[in-house]
């Protein structure tokens, strides 16, 4: 059996500075005031994603002109951007886990009942 060298105290002060830490990284991250989320309009959304089926990455002249067009700045355009790449991800990978799931079950309807 292997014993700490450290006193009590040491131990006690250690877990009270993590403690402490802790408690201020929650104050921190609660004090931090959120940017409100952007609800886009029915014509932006159509207008976006016209644009992403023309291009998945948007070059940096076209963000500004369709900021411009759609009265929104050029971040908001630049991460509607990235979600709804992230988006088609999430939707690509759900089919093919479907895709494979559905070849699981057929091989295992069609095994032979010896196995």
């Amino acid at each position: 059996m292997q014993f700490s060298t450290r006193t009590f105290s040491e131990m006690s002060l250690e877990s009270c500075t993590s403690n402490f830490s802790a408690l201020h990284r929650k104050k921190r991250k609660d004090s931090k005031i959120r940017r409100q989320r952007t609800t886009f309009t029915r014509e932006q959304t159509l207008h976006l994603e016209n644009e992403f089926r023309i291009n998945e990455y948007i070059p940096r002249n076209r963000r500004n002109a369709l900021a411009l067009y759609l009265n929104l700045t050029q971040m908001q355009i630049k991460i509607w951007f990235q979600n709804r790449r992230a988006k088609d991800k999430r939707i690509e990978k759900a089919q093919l886990d479907q895709i494979y799931r559905n070849m699981i079950l057929s091989q295992m309807y069609f095994l032979p009942s010896s196995w």
